[in-house]
């Protein structure tokens, strides 16, 4: 993963979505969500998975939806 996007994962989990949002256009948001998603896949796939990790993928997919909705509008009013 580029460089951008792990900055763009801790500006995540660091409640930082604004700057995350500025670094990143709609389909590198797609891409990110997609392989959130395969891991929420993979760990809901376990036998034992864990509740934590998938609340953390669930929490940072939500995230990225309304980083996009805020990109889409910023874009729309530029």
């Amino acid at each position: 993963m580029s460089m951008m996007k792990n900055e763009f994962i801790n500006s995540l989990n660091n409640n930082q979505s604004t700057e995350g949002m500025t670094l990143l256009n709609i389909n590198e948001l797609d891409d990110i969500n997609n392989i959130i998603g395969a891991q929420l896949g993979f760990e809901m796939a376990k036998l034992k998975p864990d509740a934590s990790k998938m609340l953390k993928y669930q929490t940072l997919m939500g995230k990225i939806v309304i980083m996009k909705t805020e990109l889409k509008h910023t874009e729309s009013n530029q």
